[in-house]
């Protein structure tokens, strides 16, 4: 098993857990829940028989990103030399990943009930998943359908068990296995910068998340599950994640999942080169450090801190307004190609099918109380937007007069809510239908060309396109 200790933090007394996340150990013979064997290595768990479900906690889906693996793509767990079909204890809830404070919201974040509240503990070596599974399945052609969880929180706080997926499988009657993930955080998964992108790759968050998805592919049917079945789901910044896992690579290729949920996807500003840069100095200067292999060689306590210097340096500042979280998803060239509305406008995104959701007053929440006049609320928005000029915020008003609203409070929440959620889900819908508009449009016109005659359906698709935009069908006619 792990050992805790405590180490000094910039952020607070954070538990941080060292060693590895399960000790291989002899199943309980006399224990009635499936031993589940994935070739490399065999996992035992346990049942709540009132629930009717059958947990495996704290399976690691990669090797440990520490040391020289830091700010690289995730090493898949099958390549360690550590497993050699030996049968683990798959029964304790693992630590979660290691957690960040934007400096407007850390005096409340840590409190019970909130994503950041870790009793579990933190870790660097954090990789894992939870699968739940029904104790009685139902017998399904295939297996069972797939709920693969993507956390939300930010993408600096956070863990496996922010959405416990206990409800759903009870409900479900024996039909969903539910997969929870964990996924780097804060200055560990989203540090950007040139010397990063030229010595490993940003983003690595989004990599670890994309691997988890690639290891539920290949070892949830020994779960009972379809790969060909499998949902994947996130709120928040798991809903943000969920749109940049749809966009990944451009939506080229096959991926590792049939349908996608984003709820209330969370699509802050991604950050530009030049404050990317900052980002990066800000982490090094925090460190004492002069290059990457210099914050390679720190100890998780001393990243930690750095990490949260940063934070704490850059707010409030260009591109880490309130509300933001700093740390995040940013265009790479590799993994995202396009910033999210650009990407779905082009239409390059995998063309599953779609369900995303916003709820009402979505800026509530990461609007400051404490402004009171619109001088405040401009100079905040100016961090947001570094790059608008006088007539965007000229627009911005007339569009949210201050008479709607009974104060200044509730105008920045609107107008944030829209530009940081609510716009976002507008966005993706409008691109999910447009596509499958394009789909059916470029059937008929395909059909067309081959000498069928069509009636007045190919006609209905052609008009209902163009008048969502008329653009991303080219050839089709």
């Amino acid at each position: 098993m792990w050992t805790p200790r405590l180490v000094s933090a910039a952020t607070a007394g954070i538990l941080l857990l060292t060693g590895p996340i399960a000790t291989a150990t002899t199943a309980d013979a006399n224990s009635t829940v499936p031993i589940i064997d994935l070739g490399y290595v065999k996992y035992a768990g346990y049942t709540n028989t009132t629930a009717g479900i059958n947990y495996y906690r704290g399976i690691p889906y990669a090797q440990p990103p520490t040391g020289e693996n830091r700010w690289q793509k995730p090493i898949p767990i099958e390549n360690s030399t550590a497993y050699t079909g030996q049968t683990i204890q798959a029964t304790t809830q693992a630590p979660a990943c290691i957690q960040g404070y934007p400096s407007w919201q850390y005096a409340s974040d840590v409190q019970p009930g909130s994503f950041a509240y870790t009793p579990q503990g933190q870790s660097e070596d954090c990789l894992i998943v939870d699968v739940l599974v029904p104790s009685d399945p139902q017998n399904i052609t295939g297996g069972l359908s797939v709920v693969v969880q993507i956390h939300g929180g930010g993408y600096t706080t956070g863990s496996a068990l922010s959405y416990p997926g206990d409800s759903l499988v009870h409900a479900s009657s024996g039909g969903i296995i539910y997969v929870a993930m964990q996924y780097r955080l804060g200055v560990y998964g989203f540090l950007a910068g040139a010397e990063v992108a030229e010595n490993g790759v940003q983003n690595a968050g989004l990599y670890d998340q994309r691997l988890a998805l690639d290891w539920v592919q290949r070892h949830v049917a020994a779960f009972g599950g379809d790969p060909a079945k499998v949902t994947i789901w996130g709120g928040s910044a798991g809903g943000g994640s969920v749109t940049y896992q749809l966009m990944a690579g451009g939506g080229a290729g096959t991926p590792p999942f049939r349908a996608a949920i984003p709820e209330y996807p969370w699509w802050q500003p991604l950050l530009n080169k030049s404050t990317q840069e900052l980002q990066y100095r800000l982490a090094l200067d925090a460190a004492g450090c002069a290059d990457i292999a210099c914050l390679r060689g720190l100890s998780a306590a001393a990243l930690t801190e750095a990490g949260q210097a940063d934070f704490n340096q850059s707010y409030p500042g260009p591109g880490d307004g309130y509300g933001t979280f700093w740390f995040g998803p940013v265009v790479d060239g590799e993994f995202l190609l396009d910033l999210p509305d650009i990407a779905f406008k082009k239409g390059a995104f995998f063309k599953v099918p779609i369900l995303t959701d916003r709820e009402g007053y979505e800026g509530v929440s990461f609007s400051n109380s404490s402004v009171t006049n619109q001088v405040e609320e401009t100079a905040d928005a100016e961090d947001l937007f570094p790059s608008a000029g006088p007539g965007f915020f000229s627009r911005l008003y007339e569009l949210y007069p201050a008479s709607d609203y009974n104060s200044t409070y509730y105008q920045r929440a609107s107008w944030y809510g829209d530009f940081i959620i609510s716009c976002p889900t507008y966005q993706i819908a409008s691109s999910a239908v447009l596509a499958e508009l394009c789909e059916r449009w470029r059937r008929h016109a395909s059909k067309r060309r081959r000498g069928w005659v069509l009636g007045a359906g190919h006609h209905v698709w052609r008009d209902q396109w163009q008048r969502r935009g008329g653009s991303g069908c080219e050839g089709a006619v």
